[in-house]
């Protein structure tokens, strides 16, 4: 152990891959110029050639529907260039150099010295598009015929490990791995997604790592590195991973490989690796350790890059059992879906996706990098609303200018106007733009509010206890002003849920809503229980918390003629163990609970609804032809401003439109 720990203390642990820097290269011959293409559905093709002193290529044009080449997918990385290609003619006179960033610097160093990649022809954006002229544009528009044309796309990960027994070790769990877990694919894709499978999880046919890693599994720092697990979460958590431009990349061609170094693995080896670290299949502490050496800068959390990469690697699947590749989503769906990955230029947010969205020819929007991108966003926003069956946008407008943290989840759409999928009266625009008008009405005003709270996901510590603490002490504050009754807590329990296709679990001789108190009941004790479990010092402000949970524990067990003797009057024992009853319940509703930035509300109809981005006393809860869900509104003037959406017991399904026509009672909202 003494030499391992020597050993480890020569590694580079927070940059096993990173390639040896040279210096700039010395140039004489000018900068290259590029030919304009010739044609409009022409593009350039590059031969890398076999030098090793430097990166020399030819590059030639070629109708893009020819094919013949392979797609270069990688991490543009620091975007200063430093380094060049030099650009030959077939008899090798010099033409010039083009400047490349150090990740494409490394990219080619490995393309061209891998043996597994025999063809030697690439597409590559950084050196076959005229970064300094007018054609990006046209290029850009282009991308996924380019994608789709490629013989293969093959995506860089990045240069191997420094020790070479390392890269080893790591492969070879990367494939022990993905057999190992083979079982469990269909089922993941079955789920759509991957927080959906949290609750199924259980029901997966391999939930356990093979049993030498179990016997000699440690958490021990040398052990991650030394038995694989550091290389294993650098490639499954690296740049590529957190790319916008990654996604359409990775959709548009039947065969994907990656490449790190000079080794060619398996695409969906790789890309299920995310996957088992988010359903915890493999060894969460792991995760932690990684994500505070190497992610704690990233924009991106690991949930994010999970749901992300899970949702190309459903793509990819779909695809191939409908035997090619093809648009499946709509272009926001696609936005809002990878809206965590990281691109330098914000038009990309609707540039990159447009080749693998479904409305793109709808839409007609035309990638334009002259515009600003406040510009081309307004001008996406303007067409996705003038050509969507509903209101999908304003949601997601709402989760994407507020803080992501809170709108992880969403409610579920619903049909919360008798109008939802058709619209009768199209949204529409005045005052240049600046302001919306949409056919709906207000139905109820906020009367009671609650603070939002964030969940960490962590250990149970201080933290969660805090964090429980809140969440209960909201609810007794919309439970003491609409009343503590079983009616009361059925709503509260369907809207921490904030979906109407959840059901508790069926109880012998209860009704529906008995059921669901039943199940908030059990959140409330298991919570209780977790919290004063505590083995650590809490201080007196959290101790004081927990003796008013534990005092709403006793209000609850009043309510529901629970306390001891069952006369209503006496003290519950909440030191008493949850039946196997309760731990049902509480399982059943923790998975699908929507808690995170959420504020638990009372209106003036004595209803109990749970809104995103904090509401304040006196908004407005409204409806809107073609919305799927609820809307909280804000005064100003005679106008008002979308505070956010909302999830209101009793009315997602249109029932308080039951009976209306909405020609006669829906009238125009002016949204500022």
């Amino acid at each position: 152990m003494e030499k391992l720990s020597k050993a480890l203390e020569r590694l580079d642990l927070e940059h096993p891959f990173r390639r040896p820097t040279s210096s700039r290269d010395p140039v004489s011959t000018p900068r290259y110029t590029y030919l304009p293409l010739e044609k409009p559905d022409q593009i350039r093709i590059l031969k890398l050639h076999a030098t090793k002193k430097r990166i020399e290529c030819s590059l030639e044009q070629t109708n893009v529907s020819d094919g013949g080449y392979q797609a270069l997918s990688y991490v543009w990385g620091k975007p200063e260039k430093p380094f060049r290609a030099f650009v030959l003619s077939d008899n090798g006179k010099e033409f010039g150099y083009i400047s490349l960033t150090e990740n494409l610097q490394s990219a080619l160093c490995d393309l061209r010295d891998a043996n597994e990649v025999k063809s030697k022809v690439f597409w590559i954006d950084q050196i076959c598009i005229d970064q300094e002229g007018e054609e990006k544009n046209g290029q850009v528009r282009m991308m996924g015929d380019i994608y789709r044309h490629a013989t293969r796309v093959i995506t860089y990960i990045g240069p191997a490990a420094l020790d070479k027994k390392e890269e080893r070790r790591g492969i070879a769990l990367l494939n022990r791995l993905y057999a190992h877990f083979a079982p469990n694919y269909e089922p993941i894709f079955r789920s759509n997604s991957l927080a959906m499978l949290w609750p199924h999880i259980p029901s997966l046919p391999v939930l356990t790592l093979p049993e030498d890693l179990q016997d000699k599994f440690s958490y021990d720092e040398v052990e991650y590195v030394f038995r694989g697990w550091r290389w294993l979460l650098h490639v499954a958590y690296g740049e590529w991973a957190q790319r916008l431009w990654i996604v359409q990349e990775q959709c548009l061609n039947r065969e994907v490989v990656m490449l790190h170094g000079t080794n060619l693995l398996s695409w969906d080896a790789v890309a299920t690796l995310p996957l088992m670290f988010g359903l915890e299949l493999l060894p969460r502490p792991y995760v932690e350790l990684f994500e505070r050496k190497t992610l704690s800068d990233s924009g991106c959390t690991l949930q994010e890059i999970d749901e992300s990469v899970y949702r190309i690697w459903h793509t990819r699947r779909l695809q191939r059992k409908i035997r090619r590749p093809n648009a499946v989503n709509s272009l926001l769906t696609n936005m809002s879906v990878h809206q965590s990955l990281q691109c330098w230029d914000l038009r990309d947010r609707i540039f990159a996706m447009l080749a693998i969205s479904e409305d793109a020819d709808e839409l007609g929007i035309v990638p334009d990098y002259s515009k600003p991108s406040d510009l081309v966003f307004l001008q996406a926003s303007v067409r996705v609303l003038e050509t969507a069956d509903g209101l999908e946008l304003l949601v997601f407008a709402l989760r994407w200018t507020r803080n992501r943290a809170q709108s992880e989840k969403a409610p579920s759409a619903c049909k919360a106007h008798p109008r939802t999928s058709t619209i009768k009266h199209p949204p529409r625009f005045h005052v240049n733009f600046s302001v919306l008008v949409l056919k709906g009405r207000v139905l109820d005003r906020i009367a009671l509010t609650t603070s939002a709270i964030f969940t960490p996901r962590v250990v149970v510590d201080i933290t969660t206890i805090q964090k429980n603490s809140n969440f209960m002490m909201n609810w007794r504050a919309v439970l003491l002003y609409l009343g503590i009754t079983k009616r009361n807590m059925a709503s509260l329990c369907h809207v921490i849920i904030g979906t109407r296709h959840w059901a508790p679990i069926d109880r012998e001789g209860f009704s529906a809503k008995e059921s669901a108190v039943f199940a908030f009941w059990s959140l409330c004790r298991c919570w209780v229980q977790e919290n004063n479990s505590h083995e650590f010092p809490i201080g007196p402000e959290v101790d004081s918390m927990l003796k008013q949970c534990d005092n709403f524990l006793q209000e609850l067990a009043k309510a529901l003629g629970l306390a001891e003797g069952g006369s209503g009057t006496d003290i519950f024992d909440a030191a008493r163990p949850l039946s196997e009853e309760e731990f049902t319940a509480c399982d059943n509703l923790i998975p699908y609970a929507l808690l995170q930035g959420r504020s638990f509300c009372a209106t003036e109809q004595g209803r109990v609804c749970n809104v995103m981005h904090e509401p304040e006393k006196g908004d407005l809860v409204a409806v809107f032809e073609g919305g799927d869900r609820l809307f909280i509104l804000r005064p100003v003037g005679d106008r008002f401003r979308l505070v956010g959406e909302a999830y209101v017991d009793g009315w997602m399904n249109g029932e308080a439109s039951e009976g209306l026509d909405p020609d006669e009672v829906d009238y125009d909202i002016e949204l500022v």
